[in-house]
């Protein structure tokens, strides 16, 4: 959300998964180094190393410089005051949307029905966390 684009990218699964694990993400300039800093210890392949996975978990990510300014309690108690707020005439109002995406055609293509199970997993050899919700009993 921060560059608009994804760290890594590829030609189809098999590339993109082999670019999550063996390359590293660029960064645009334009990111302010906390930025950067914040990106890089969230994206560190080794979850020993990895903001947020530490003995203080998510206390190593809210004491992070990049939210200096950020006052955890407010966004907590749904307080904080956004910078901006759209104004939204209806609930189909696409004002705010550049026209390049409200223009374009829409393909519904139904998900492949267990996507997860099709994959080969091989690209995520010695990863050691497994999502619980993908677990599937055979």
């Amino acid at each position: 959300m921060l560059t608009g684009s994804p760290p890594f990218s590829g030609e189809d699964e098999e590339e993109l998964f082999s670019h999550i694990v063996r390359k590293e993400p660029s960064y645009p300039k334009i990111l302010s180094q906390e930025a950067q800093c914040l990106l890089k210890g969230l994206l560190k392949k080794d979850p020993l190393e990895r903001l947020g996975c530490g003995l203080h978990r998510e206390k190593e990510i809210k004491g992070h410089l990049f939210f200096n300014k950020l006052t955890w309690e407010l966004v907590e108690s749904r307080r904080v005051q956004p910078p901006w707020k759209p104004t939204i005439g209806a609930r189909l109002d696409i004002r705010n949307f550049d026209e390049e995406f409200t223009q374009m055609n829409v393909d519904f293509s139904p998900p492949e029905h267990l996507f997860t199970m099709n994959l080969t997993q091989r690209e995520f050899n010695g990863f050691s966390f497994v999502n619980p919700e993908f677990v599937v009993d055979v």
